[in-house]
């Protein structure tokens, strides 16, 4: 049987996807090891790490795969839709020809492709692939397309439409998919640079973030505005066309600069957040109308706004909605392999029983770690139930047990656990973990408990695994855990079943005994601005700062020296 490896992007997030057998095996971030959040170049570390875990060697390995062309290509392309662009959205806001000029020369500069960057990161994946001994030809695919195999071929589903959104990729910003009998078929390319990831970037950066790091600050922020003062204004700049959007201007790194100036941040947030649902809502309804079919997959880095993918589940006949884990260029190398595979192979959608794909660890490597610093510690055979009752007490625990989560989300793996009765816990855990206090914590919840607490919760019931999506809450939700539910009563759920994780299901059940709550907080597991934890080192090194009660590290619990 036959390994293949995907390589996602290289600029950003640096990730790596090994299928067998038509599922992934393995999948893991550069960041996770290297430390540094959203670790560009060749991942190195991770194909080490891989290698290591699943005792293959390069010779295993049947080919590589990139979702990139080459900067060649890539250039070409972009080109060639930048040129479409400028002739069908034309100018109609502000005829005037040095506006015009303007526009043009910032698109010719290159503000949404540098060609020089492209260089640069090509370069380095052809000395990545030379330094590990891979002398093959490079498989590569449209960008795009990646993204759609990356949600299709894990959505379990025979059927369905899928939606591509991101910033840049092959010419492209976004598109449109049928997944049918195991193949995947382009319906439909939105142009760059008619980007809604660019988009929302540029506000993300307006109102003081990071972009392509911090839009979840401005979607958790949009709940306490009110986007009615300038959501007209935005969507004058959009024409609703029957193959999705244009998106006129959207050139213009100026547009609403005194917007910007002027207004408040919570009701520019929550402006340019319904100005994205509504854009992606209309366009998801054209094809669902036109096609007739209702399961619908999500990829791309605007597919982590899960307050959209809320609203197209909302869509009236939607069935089923899956957002894959990896949405963001982290999952282009999956989807690359996914491609690269089914070229030699018959590939079949399938639902992943869990993200657990990364590296795990041993209990000598959790006694090495412990013995570096001075903790005191006990271990439990039933470390579960002992957790616990500590949050029962009211404690905040850091958990880290089994193989890494792949994606951005933590998923009980490298968590922190809090409880979810005392609604202060948002400002008081934001202030001791070092963040924005407006951010909404997610719940983690027992699956057997979902329709009690979630509302239209059975048509996301698959993804809310993966917790990539928002709902409404219940008043039973509401009244037991106020402290996950945002300020707009939504909450982005984690399900959590005896068989995908047998051992958070235990610490749910146990505390769900003790308290009468079926949910807890759940959180990444990290320091501030730093990667999710990989090792039991990095997981006693985070405790080290003070911010957490106790730490339970498999089946030791370790607690801090006060």
């Amino acid at each position: 049987m036959s390994y293949y490896l995907g390589i996602s992007s290289l600029d950003s997030d640096s990730t790596v996807t090994i299928i067998k057998d038509g599922k992934i095996i393995y999948a893991a971030q550069e960041e996770r090891f290297t430390r540094k959040k959203q670790q560009d170049g060749f991942p190195y570390k991770a194909i080490a790490n891989a290698f290591k875990y699943l005792n293959i060697t390069i010779q295993d390995i049947a080919s590589i795969s990139y979702g990139w062309f080459s900067p060649v290509e890539e250039k070409a392309l972009y080109l060639q839709n930048g040129r479409q662009t400028v002739a069908y959205t034309g100018w109609r806001k502000r005829p005037m020809l040095a506006t015009l000029r303007n526009r043009l020369n910032v698109w010719r500069r290159g503000e949404y492709i540098n060609y020089e960057v492209f260089k640069k990161y090509d370069a380095l994946l052809q000395k990545g692939l030379r330094d590990i001994g891979y002398q093959k030809p490079l498989a590569r695919f449209h960008h795009q397309d990646c993204h759609a195999a990356s949600a299709y071929y894990t959505s379990g589903m025979d059927k369905c439409l899928i939606f591509t959104m991101d910033g840049y990729g092959s010419g492209s910003c976004g598109g449109v998919f049928i997944g049918e009998n195991g193949t995947i078929k382009p319906l439909h390319y939105i142009s760059s640079p008619q980007s809604l990831g660019t988009m929302y970037a540029r506000v993300t950066k307006a109102l003081g973030y990071i972009p392509n790091r911090h839009e979840g600050k401005v979607l958790g922020l949009a709940a306490y505005g009110n986007p009615d003062r300038y959501f007209k204004q935005i969507m004058r700049d959009f024409e609703l066309t029957p193959t999705g959007y244009v998106y006129h201007n959207a050139l213009d790194p100026w547009k609403y600069w005194w917007m910007f100036k002027t207004g408040k941040p919570e009701n520019l947030a929550a402006a340019f957040q319904k100005t994205l649902e509504t854009v992606v809502v209309h366009w998801v309804r054209q094809y669902v109308e036109k096609e007739g079919i209702t399961n619908i997959c999500l990829a791309g880095g605007v597919a982590a706004n899960v307050k959209m993918n809320q609203r197209v589940l909302e869509i009236p006949g939607i069935t089923e909605v899956y957002v894959h884990p990896g949405m963001s260029d982290c999952g282009i190398g999956t989807g690359s392999a996914f491609l690269d595979a089914a070229q030699q192979e018959t590939i079949q959608p399938y639902r992943l029983t869990d993200v657990y794909l990364g590296p795990d660890f041993t209990e000598t490597d959790i006694k090495h770690a412990l013995a570096q610093f001075g903790f005191p510690y006990v271990r439990y055979d039933d470390v579960e139930t002992e957790i616990a009752r500590l949050l029962s007490l009211g404690k905040v625990v850091g958990r880290c047990s089994g193989r890494m989560e792949y994606g951005p989300r933590a998923l009980c793996n490298r968590t922190i656990y809090a409880p979810t009765q005392d609604n202060g816990i948002n400002k008081w855990l934001n202030v001791r973990l070092n963040r924005t206090e407006f951010m909404p914590f997610a719940p983690v919840t027992l699956d057997y408990m979902a329709e009690e607490m979630y509302l239209n919760i059975n048509k996301v019931r698959y993804t809310a695994q993966f917790m990539t999506t928002t709902v409404d809450c219940t008043e039973a939700m509401r009244r037991l855990s106020p402290a996950a539910v945002h300020v707009d009563g939504t909450a982005r759920p984690q399900l959590v079943n005896e068989r995908d994780n047998p051992s958070a299901f235990r610490v749910l059940e146990a505390y769900y005994k003790l308290t009468g709550v079926p949910s807890l907080v759940n959180t990444s597991y990290n320091m501030h601005e730093e990667p999710i934890i990989c090792t039991p080192y990095d997981a006693v090194r985070s405790f080290e700062e003070g911010r957490l009660d106790f730490l339970a590290l498999g089946n030791y619990i370790v607690r801090t020296i006060r």
